[in-house]
């Protein structure tokens, strides 16, 4: 399966290959202090046709360009709203020095607040989705190519 094909049929970004929107979550996430990981599972969790590419329903969001940015500043604008640390330390992996991620804790609650079971019973699938390609990205990288 080619890059292009593993974003998904519709992605939403037809123009861009996985690695090239890695880059551009990258770089948008960097710009923010948000992890690029959690992005990246957000992305590919909701999977969104054109202009709903992050799951953000606004008119004002209507390209891939501004759902990450939305995505991205509605992440950091959580991290600052949650009560607690919404980090913990993430043993070595692959032999690769510990880091700071997102507890699972935030993410359930994050999930409630920008997929809101209540909206979709679809969205109850949210935590477990976003969270399974979270760990995967962390334990992978983002540049999957082929499997995602």
């Amino acid at each position: 399966m080619s890059p292009r094909a593993a974003s998904g049929a519709n992605a939403g970004s037809s123009a861009m290959t996985w690695p090239e929107e890695v880059e551009q979550i990258t770089a948008a996430c960097l710009a923010r202090n948000v992890d690029p990981c959690f992005v990246a599972a957000i992305r590919k969790a909701e999977n969104g046709s054109p202009g709903r590419e992050f799951g953000i329903l606004l008119e004002s969001a209507p390209d891939y360009t501004t759902q990450l940015a939305g995505c991205c500043a509605t992440v950091r604008n959580n991290l600052a709203r949650y009560v607690g640390n919404p980090c913990r330390r993430e043993p070595s992996l692959s032999g690769r020095p510990p880091r700071l991620i997102y507890s699972d804790e935030f993410v359930e609650w994050f999930g409630k607040r920008y997929c809101p079971p209540s909206a979709d019973p679809i969205n109850v699938n949210w935590f477990g989705n976003v969270r399974a390609w979270y760990t995967r990205f962390r334990s992978e990288g983002l540049m999957l190519t082929g499997k995602a």
